[in-house]
């Protein structure tokens, strides 16, 4: 079992946070002994006098002490009668008000805020009104927007004079422990009242433009405190929080998507309660860390799909070797989460090949320009980084620099906040990794200031250290810079070299400064040869890199070639070093890399070059506008691929070859990617050089890679299967899609119909066979038999995407009463040598009917125990092997039909019941609250649609769903054109999605299927994608 991060933090906060108080409890025992000596003296001078004056006098102020301590911090502003309360908190408010940090000149327009207010759902039935840093005028206007509730003035005390924001954000804390454990700085906090319940939170923000607004302590100290009044809610109701600033909020704290309106001076948010709680326990700033240095590796995510790494590339191609090696770093450290790189057009074809082949998804992009930069310098495009906010499909992002190594997985920051990042220096984060959360109008808000916010050092990472100024602070082992400062102790290069070589690795992110490892000789660290350079130089972290870059396929290894003008570059640089007699000694070294003599390029007389290099050296820029390295044209007549040949596009040497007759091998391998799959298996038998293409793993992986996920229907007709491929993820309502129709090898067996499509294969079993079914290439595979005596088994298939495996888990469905019934699992090597392996240590089950559902490789199903009395849902991780049960709360009778989703983060099953379709149904959720006590939580919702299509006349059925956690919805009968259904749970909205070409006359008189024969939904199986694996 993973611990959370947070937990983690929170301990330790709580810990830290114990300790101080002991100290602060020892101290204040001092000062009262000392105190009570004092004391003592002046009563003995007033003994036998006064003695019962004296009593009367203490007991009346401890009295008057121990009632405003004691007194809430909270005014009812509808209740007035409460006289007591109301005096004690007008005088603690009062006496607050001196502070002048505090005070907001913010106007209020109150046609505004009725327009927001208006924006509030459910407020008719809203018990209370939080207000934060408002006077009593204010207050009073808000009895008229929403009378019909207490109206509750929120006291927060003020932070002491002394708390900066460098003592919240200090440059450098003891990260080890060596010293001493990092503690934040106390904060005074709001005591939430018990009742009555806040439905709405206001607070009024100063903003000091004349100031360092966005750095103000008293700002994050107000906007701090009205989260935690938000997440201290209790039950499942909504909490609105409204701010009044001149400046904009904090936009990591409430999000840009949750984000209900903003109006003037006025920002609505309706926050994620659940993640809002997180991020209160989390450090005030950086002076703690928020993740522990000793991290554990792996943890499991409910949304791991919704999650990616993502870089970018644009201005140049330069760092695609760097960014193809990092995806070959983060797939060796064991991480499965999507990889996403965004280019611009100066990445060329060519090289996104390879950027797809190394398992990149390429989104292409327009550039930013940073507008304070000057032409053609280093940082005018460096804003393009902030296209990573509109990666809306996934919930978090961790960037990385193209120039980085993943050495250990750094899976679990995804359970990070925005922003989550290592330290720079002063108060600043490093951008190089921190983890984003995407939001269009985080996007829109970063677009609107970008003339006016000005960076630190020019570029996108200061500009970001502008907005995001309450950042956490993360290890700096996960983004370790290869830099070797200039006061470095002897003893500190000697541990910063050792980890960054150490095997196995302790850093878990190694950051490559200066010169960068593709662009110098793979034998030693050319900053070694620049002066200025060799504080980046480092011949371990170097031979690191290229450990993780041998791992690589050879046909990725060919992007990290080295141009001719490369070449003189580094020959110039030697040539200096071994002028100026650098003591290193590095210049003596004689190269051995290959690469030196290898050439992709017309001109390959590099040597040629450097006599007059020294008159115009070659630069970045100069670069920028060389032309993508030629294939090597190869003859049509032996195109061939095999591994242990040279590869097409390189030439050893300097020689040439003639260009008559040829034809790129990439040039045919990409043509043969854009086309259908149908088509490419018809292909297959134009020739053998086209179909050694097409079955080489590699090229199964890229078309696998480029496939989006799609919906497949099946019907059948006459002894005819047929199958209907849709586009899955389309957005618009009544924007009509096309379909690919096609007729099916039907797989003789009705059990496919009860599972899934696991990357594009589907399981099914009859009798004694074990099958599985590519529905692309038409190719069904029988498997070996799991035991003997078995018949009428069950069949699950899961997919491993780090090995590239299928795995097929079976066991019987009427188990022997003395046979040995535990469940098997295969692994599909494709040699047919395959063996069943025995599942250990779980209880004998019975699956029930329809099949598998599969959630971020796990796969889930619904049994029974032996005694078929107790119902379970069943996990199967596949990569680990390992299976777990949990008991579920529902009767499987009473509900037959259940949908394992991901709900508000959490694993849920929906089941829908049958009622009648004319009528607005209702669905229900069981939510796992606690995998280990087998806790569930219940829901109904209603759904705001019908099941019964009014234009088509057709009854909608729950079918499944798809990958963004959407339930699909389809016909029973396929009546042209066909109208899908998309329900989103989380955010209870529905979308329809025309498609036309399905079971239309054209596809009828095609395949002799008559104008009045009705097509009836067989099967449909969700994030299906097309593949060319043969098994």
């Amino acid at each position: 079992m993973t611990t959370d991060p947070y937990c983690i933090r929170l301990l330790r906060v709580d810990s830290d946070e114990s300790s101080k108080r002991r100290s602060l409890r020892n101290r204040d025992a001092k000062d009262l002994e000392k105190g009570g000596l004092h004391g003592s003296f002046h009563y003995r001078n007033w003994t036998g006098k006064f003695s019962t004056l004296k009593v009367v006098l203490l007991l009346i102020v401890l009295g008057t002490v121990y009632t405003l301590y004691r007194s809430p911090a909270v005014h009812i502003a509808d209740h007035p009668s409460n006289n007591n309360s109301s005096f004690v908190n007008r005088w603690m408010m009062e006496s607050s008000a001196i502070d002048p940090r505090y005070v907001s000149t913010a106007e209020i327009n109150w046609d505004h805020m009725s327009d927001v207010v208006e924006k509030l759902t459910g407020k008719g039935g809203y018990q209370g009104v939080g207000f934060i840093n408002l006077n009593d005028d204010e207050i009073a206007q808000w009895k008229d927007l929403i009378p019909d509730c207490d109206h509750v003035a929120l006291h927060l005390g003020h932070m002491a004079s002394n708390i900066t924001w460098e003592s919240l954000y200090p440059e450098w804390i003891d990260e080890e422990e060596q010293f001493e454990v990092p503690t934040c700085p106390s904060l005074p906090w709001i005591q939430v009242p018990g009742r009555p319940r806040l439905d709405l939170v206001v607070v009024k923000l100063p903003c000091n433009k004349g100031g360092k607004w966005s750095r103000d302590v008293v700002r994050l100290h107000l906007q701090l405190a009205a989260a935690r009044v938000a997440a201290s809610s209790k039950g499942l109701h909504d909490v609105h929080v409204l701010f009044i600033t001149d400046c904009f909020p904090i936009p990591n704290l409430f999000i840009g998507k949750e984000l209900v309106v903003r109006q003037g001076n006025l920002w609505l948010f309706k926050p994620n309660l659940h993640q809002l709680r997180q991020k209160v326990q989390l450090p005030i700033g950086s002076c703690a860390l928020t993740v522990p240095l000793k991290a554990k590796d792996t943890f499991y995510s409910a949304s791991a799909k919704r999650e990616a790494y993502a870089t970018i590339l644009h201005s140049a191609n330069f760092y695609v070797c760097g960014a193809i090696t990092a995806a070959q770093s983060i797939r060796m450290a064991g991480s499965t989460r999507d990889l996403v790189i965004l280019v611009d057009d100066s990445i060329t074809e060519h090289h996104r090949s390879g950027l797809a082949a190394a398992g990149w998804k390429i989104y292409s992009i327009q550039r930013i320009r940073n507008p304070k930069a000057e032409a053609e310098a280093y940082n005018e495009w460096n804003y393009s980084k902030f296209r990573l906010w509109q990666l809306t499909e996934y919930d978090k992002i961790i960037f990385i620099d193209a120039d980085m190594l993943i050495l250990r997985n750094i899976d679990f920051l995804f359970e990070m906040p925005e922003i989550s990042a290592t330290g720079n220096n002063a108060t600043l984060f490093n951008s190089g990794v921190m983890v984003v959360e995407p939001s269009n109008s985080t996007f829109q808000l970063l677009m609107d200031h970008i003339n006016e916010i000005v960076s630190y050092n020019g570029g996108d990472q200061g500009y970001l250290n502008e907005v995001y100024t309450w950042w956490h602070r993360i290890p700096k082992h996960m983004n370790f810079l290869k830099h070797f400062w200039e006061g470095d102790e002897p003893e500190i290069k000697q541990m910063k070299t050792r980890l960054f070589g150490t095997d196995p690795p302790i850093l878990y992110v190694l950051h490559y400064l200066g010169n960068k490892p593709w662009l110098c000789f793979r034998d030693y660290d050319c900053n070694w040869n620049v002066d200025i350079l060799q504080e980046f130089a480092s011949d371990v972290a170097h031979k690191t890199w290229w450990r993780v870059h041998d791992a690589m396929p050879e046909n990725l290894q060919k992007f990290c070639l080295l141009r001719s003008k490369q070449k003189a570059q580094l020959e110039w640089d030697r040539m200096q070093a071994e002028k100026g007699n650098y003591t290193d000694g590095h210049w003596k070294i004689k190269i051995k890399d290959k690469r030196l003599e290898t050439c992709y390029e017309d001109f390959c007389y590099w040597e040629s070059m450097l006599w007059h290099w020294g008159d115009k050296n070659w630069t970045d820029n100069s670069t920028n506008t060389l032309s993508p390295p030629p294939a090597l044209k190869t003859p049509l007549s032996s195109l061939a691929m095999e591994s242990e040949k040279p590869h097409p596009h390189i030439k050893v040497g300097r020689t040439r070859q003639s260009e008559a007759t040829y034809l790129p091998v990439d040039l045919v391998s990409d043509i043969l990617l854009r086309l259908p799959a149908k088509s490419i298996v018809k292909f297959r038998c134009v020739s053998k050089v086209w179909s050694s293409i097409t079955t080489l793993p590699s090229f199964i992986s890229s078309f696998a890679a480029r496939s989006s996920p799609r919906l497949l229907i099946l019907s059948e007709k006459n002894g005819k299967l047929f199958g209907f491929s849709i586009p899955q993820n389309q957005n618009s309502d009544n924007k009509p899609q096309l379909v690919e129709s096609y007729a099916l090898t039907y797989p003789g067996n009705c059990s496919v119909f009860w599972n899934v499509s696991v990357h594009g294969m589907i399981c099914s079993s009859v009798s004694l066979k074990l099958e599985v079914w590519n529905p692309t290439t038409r190719r069904t595979v029988i498997l070996p038999h799991p035991k003997r005596g078995w018949s009428n088994m069950s069949c699950f298939l899961g997919f491993d995407p780090i090995d590239g495996t299928y795995k097929v888990l079976s066991m019987p469905r009427y188990p022997c009463s003395k046979g040995d019934n535990r469940p098997r699992v295969l692994t599909l090597t494709g040699d047919h040598k395959e063996s069943w392996g025995v599942i250990q240590g779980i209880t004998e089950h019975v699956p029930y009917c329809p099949g598998q559902h599969i959630i971020n490789g796990v796969i889930y199903y619904v049994a029974s125990l032996k005694s078929h009395s107790d119902y379970i849902l069943v996990s199967f991780h596949v990569r680990s092997e390992k299976m777990s049960m949990i008991e579920v709360p529902w009767n499987y009778l009473s509900v037959p039909k259940i949908f394992p989703v991901l709900y508000e983060g959490k694993l849920a099953c929906v089941s829908s019941k049958d009622n009648d379709v004319t009528k607005v149904d209702d669905i229900e959720i069981w939510i796992l609250e606690d995998a280990e006590k087998h806790e569930w939580s219940y829901k109904k919702i209603h759904l705001p649609f019908s099941r019964y299509d009014p234009i088509s006349h057709a009854c909608l059925d729950m079918k499944g769903v798809n990958d963004a956690g959407e339930l699909i919805y389809v016909p029973l009968d396929l009546v042209n054109p066909v109208r899908l259904l998309y329900y989103d749970l989380n955010t209870n909205v529905y979308r329809r999605v025309v498609v036309e070409g399905l079971a239309d006359d054209q596809f009828r008189r095609r395949n002799g299927i008559g104008d009045n024969n009705i097509l009836r939904t067989l099967a449909v199986y969700p994030n299906h994608i097309e593949t060319l694996m043969s098994l």
